[in-house]
């Protein structure tokens, strides 16, 4: 049995998720997942959660057989809530050195990259990471791609919603808006923007499942064996398919 608590519509769903009866001793317990809304990976629609991690990642614990509960918090929330609690994970999440060792990663769920998006009129042209000291940065807060920003010098004005980022970009009150290229697209495409480019691509960043340290590494290895499965099948690629 799966259930998503959405916080933000204070909306209690519960879903019925087939449970495999290969489940073993410990793993009855749910596993206790939090995600975000940042669409396309994990979005809220008509109360119900989907996007391309989440169906990933329910496809993923249905072929494993572990029982889960998935609540729908702001990012740093979910965050602290799958560092600090036992048997608790979080997706969609980025698999950066400074979290390497604090979680047990299963994935990746997504490759994609990182990018700097501005306007199409803006007659800046940037030529690498550092050019954008010089610039007023917005990302997502507490994401992976703040912490960079910062580690690497760049000041960073942080929003707790994507959809805030990309309306400060447009109303002249940030420069550039750092965020997963999937996701810039998707939000301008949902909002009716079409003059939002990409200024300069940063990096790769691939997404994950991370799970407290508390997990059982037999849990982890089914579920990554899932994820396995799923991409030699060609499972993670129909559903990729879905929300390009």
């Amino acid at each position: 049995m799966g259930s998503i608590i959405i916080y933000k519509y204070i909306t209690f769903i519960s879903l019925f998720w087939g449970v495999c009866s290969a489940a073993t001793a410990g793993d009855s317990e749910p596993l206790l997942i939090n995600t975000e809304e940042a669409a396309p990976f994990n979005m809220v629609v008509n109360d119900e959660l989907t996007g391309y991690s989440t169906e990933v990642v329910k496809q993923a614990l249905a072929i494993a057989g572990i029982p889960y509960h998935i609540a729908v918090l702001p990012w740093r929330r979910a965050y602290q809530n799958a560092i600090k609690n036992d048997r608790s994970c979080i997706f969609s999440a980025a698999r950066i050195p400074a979290r390497e060792t604090s979680f047990k990663w299963i994935g990746p769920l997504i490759k994609s990259d990182w990018v700097a998006f501005d306007r199409r009129d803006s007659p800046v042209k940037l030529s690498n990471f550092a050019d954008l000291k010089s610039y007023r940065v917005g990302s997502n807060g507490g994401s992976a791609q703040a912490a960079l920003l910062r580690e690497n010098g760049i000041a960073v004005d942080e929003s707790a919603e994507e959809s805030l980022n990309l309306n400060k970009l447009l109303n002249g009150r940030i420069d550039y808006w750092v965020t997963m290229r999937s996701i810039g697209f998707y939000e301008a495409a949902r909002q009716g923007v079409k003059d939002l480019r990409v200024a300069l691509v940063l990096g790769k960043m691939d997404l994950y499942l991370a799970c407290n340290k508390t997990v059982a590494n037999a849990v982890v290895d089914r579920l990554n064996g899932a994820i396995r499965q799923m991409s030699n099948d060609g499972e993670l690629d129909r559903i990729a398919a879905k929300y390009r």
